[in-house]
């Protein structure tokens, strides 16, 4: 119980018939800030700052006006802490008023939305100087006060309160620790933009090793393996209730799961170094891990499916501190959902498989689910890609080099937000048409217009100089690029980076077709040589971890677009029905997007993508602008 530091007036405060009206209850709130290293929120330093006078002027609460029951309202509460002249900026009190916009609902839903937009601004202008004492002499003729609380009958159907993020007693919370950072929240009372805050209660985790004897070896990893960021890839899978007694059982699938580690059997293994400090993968078949979790959350609090941090707990968490050889390579979760629904969470370690192989696996894993045996075993011979004795590289291979610095530093801001978009058939039709503007006669991929819009997008929401070096990174499969081409089942990472480099303005200013220009000309040259030319480079340098991506490769001025367009993303039937979505369980870094197909095949795309929140808005209304 901590009590003011000094002595204090010992006397009874008078409660205005604002303070009286308001709901007799503890208003919650919570505050959310990023660790900053040692003495971080000293609970000694926290409770001594509690008992010292308050620097900062305290800022008065708003609460909502009451309702009318024939009527829908929608209710805008007003902070009037320096709205009423006569009241001083410290006023210590409950000041709760609010604009009441009236309406009947057939009105509001066959109306434009600007119209009850006029009426929410018409009730707020009402709010004045006149109204506000006009509603204390009000409150002070009632015969008991107590009646006009506020409380559940309040706000329920068909009625509506909102309470604003903007008013001043939120802004500029700061400590000595830094300023606080919003985080989505669910609760009785507060609704967030995209869904609920999601809780998920485990009900068993299990390691499943192979079904049957598997080879006991190290593997070598290829230079592409090597220079991947050491991280589980997340993913996650959505699919419907059936209605079938057997849907998603945790027993048909960790048997099938068991199985399919025999043919693909580093995955059960751990990472290790070699004697000269190289990772590679020790198949050791110690197993994978399975959890079978539950949640009262339903498959449709996820809104977009935007691969948010809510989504990320659909997918086991790692914990890296022990080492790289401590930690499953896989990791899965199957949560059921109260719907019926269930989500699968896959979390795949980027040393042992890149995309393309990584479902290889996963659409074997379902097919066994459902009986059926294997397609296309893996081919587990990373030496394919072992670069040439001695190497020759034959190139100046720019996607190694560093990315392009911001010429004017600007404000640090580690705000980030993720957002999915989708374009529709015709939109990126439209979008491609775009490609004969000018008098331009050679013809774009739809991706590389897609691809370039979005590189010009990023860099007028960012705001960049003209004279601004953008680079963008697009992850590039060589499977069929290189010669011979690898064997179908070629287990591992073999994804290249291609790399355009231009010049911000050139890219605002000129046509989209200009950015796809930029993009095609770069893939051109990721053929037989250009490839082997890199690996070729990589083992020439002296430490490749210095070549790893990471949050510093992506980040503004720059880009990362990965295309899951031509992956099966969308295969993993275990025997209840394809995924209706299938998609990123988290964007790791600043300015890396992902390209996704639709589950309903009608030629729509989804962009994932994770940008600085002041940037995100504008990059929204640019991306559907052409």
């Amino acid at each position: 119980m901590v009590k003011p530091a000094e002595e204090t007036p010992r006397r009874w405060i008078w409660l205005s018939n604002l303070d009286l009206v308001v709901s007799n209850m503890h208003t919650p709130n919570v505050y959310f800030y990023r660790p900053t290293g040692s003495g971080f929120f000293d609970s000694t330093i926290l409770k001594e700052a509690h008992k010292k006078p308050s620097p900062r002027p305290a800022l008065p609460l708003m609460i909502l006006e009451i309702s009318h029951p024939l009527l829908t309202r929608k209710l805008i509460p007003v902070d009037w802490s320096g709205g009423i002249h006569s009241f001083p900026s410290w006023w210590l009190r409950f000041t709760p008023l609010c604009g009441r916009p009236i309406a009947l609902a057939g009105e509001l839903r066959s109306e434009p939305n600007r119209s009850a937009e006029n009426r929410i601004r018409d009730a707020l202008k009402r709010s004045d100087n006149e109204y506000v004492p006009s509603a204390i002499d009000y409150l002070e003729q009632q015969n008991d006060l107590s009646a006009l609380a506020r409380g559940p009958n309040t706000f329920k159907c068909p009625n509506l309160a909102i309470v604003g993020s903007g008013c001043r007693s939120t802004r500029l919370i700061l400590g000595g620790v830094g300023p606080f950072t919003w985080a989505q929240v669910w609760g009785p009372v507060v609704i967030i933009k995209k869904g609920k805050m999601v809780t998920i209660n485990v009900k068993e985790s299990t390691m499943v090793k192979p079904a049957e004897e598997t080879p006991l070896r190290p593997l070598w990893n290829s230079n592409v393996d090597i220079v991947v960021p050491s991280m589980h890839t997340p993913s996650v899978y959505f699919y419907r209730p059936t209605g079938a007694s057997n849907f998603f059982d945790p027993t048909i699938l960790k048997q099938a799961l068991s199985k399919a580690l025999v043919p693909f059997y580093p995955m059960a293994g751990r990472l290790r170094r070699d004697d000269d400090g190289r990772i590679e993968i020790n198949c050791n078949a110690e197993g994978v891990l399975f959890v079978e979790a539950e949640t009262n959350s339903v498959i449709d609090d996820f809104g977009d499916f935007a691969p948010t941090l809510e989504l990320r707990k659909l997918i086991p968490t790692i914990d890296y501190s022990g080492g790289i050889h401590s930690y499953p390579l896989l990791v899965l979760q199957v949560t059921y959902f109260k719907c019926g629904g269930v989500s699968l969470g896959v979390g795949m370690q980027h040393h042992v498989a890149d995309g393309f192989s990584g479902l290889h696996f996963v659409n074997t894993w379902s097919d066994m689910a459902r009986g059926l045996d294997l397609t296309i075993p893996p081919f587990i011979d990373r030496t394919l890609l072992r670069p040439r004795d001695p190497p020759q590289p034959a190139f100046h291979h720019i996607e190694y080099q560093p990315a392009p610095p911001m010429k004017s530093p600007r404000q640090n801001t580690d705000t980030t937000t993720v957002s999915i978009f989708k374009l529709t058939r015709d939109q990126l039709n439209k979008l491609k048409a775009k490609s004969k503007e000018d008098g331009n006669t050679i013809s774009y991929s739809s991706y590389e217009m897609l691809a370039g819009h979005v590189w010009r997008s990023v860099c007028k929401a960012r705001a960049l100089p003209v004279d601004q070096d953008t680079k963008l990174y697009i992850a590039t499969d060589g499977r069929s690029r290189l010669q011979p081409p690898l064997p179908p089942g070629y287990f591992g990472n073999v994804i290249f980076t291609t790399t355009p480099l231009a010049v911000a303005g050139d890219l605002m200013s000129k046509p989209i077709w200009y950015a796809a220009s930029r993009i095609h000309d770069a893939l051109l040259r990721m053929d037989n040589d250009y490839l082997r030319s890199a690996l070729d480079y990589l083992e020439l340098q002296p430490d490749l971890s210095a070549l790893v991506r990471g949050a510093h490769t992506f980040r503004c001025p720059n880009l990362g677009i990965t295309s899951w367009v031509r992956l099966p993303i969308h295969d993993a039937d275990f025997g209840w029905g394809r995924p209706i979505f299938m998609g990123p369980g988290g964007i790791a870094y600043e300015g890396l997007a992902f390209v996704l197909p639709s589950s309903a095949n009608d030629g729509s795309l989804s962009v994932a993508i994770a940008l600085q929140t002041e940037h995100m808005k504008a990059f929204e209304k640019l991306l559907y602008d052409f």
